[in-house]
């Protein structure tokens, strides 16, 4: 069959954070995880690079099917990895699920309203499941 060579490279690249992730959960089951810390950053493909991302650049992340886009001012990152299992992994106090399809990292929020979190000019959905929570953590009087 014909394929395209970007399609390719990106379904062998969401097998093996697949199974990358799914080989460290039983390590730290195991507890013989080796996994480095990198302080609270994390590595994405940046075009034909790997560069390393602050965690606390990210402004949201939002699912895309089996992938996942991190929103920073600068510019969007899309990586291979679903939704939850880049929330596993992050394991970040800053990020705290939102809505089905969006973590918001808190330390990033401008203001929000009934339905929206607002970073700057951007809004994301906020789902009334998840608001009490929101509301808590943002420590609203």
């Amino acid at each position: 069959k014909p394929f395209k060579e970007e399609e390719l490279l990106r379904n062998i690249e969401l097998i093996s954070n697949r199974l990358t992730f799914e080989i460290n959960t039983k390590e730290e089951d195991d507890g013989n995880s080796e996994e480095l810390n990198y302080g609270d950053s994390i590595f994405v493909r940046d075009k034909n690079r790997m560069v390393r991302l602050p965690m606390a650049d990210i402004l949201y992340v939002e699912a895309e099917r089996n992938y996942c886009k991190l929103r920073t001012k600068q510019k969007d990152f899309l990586l291979s990895v679903p939704l939850k299992t880049f929330e596993a992994k992050a394991a970040s106090s800053c990020f705290m699920r939102i809505h089905r399809s969006f973590l918001a990292n808190i330390s990033q929020i401008d203001g929000f309203d009934d339905n929206y979190l607002f970073f700057g000019e951007i809004h994301i959905p906020m789902s009334k499941s998840y608001k009490s929570e929101v509301l808590t953590r943002l420590k609203v009087v």
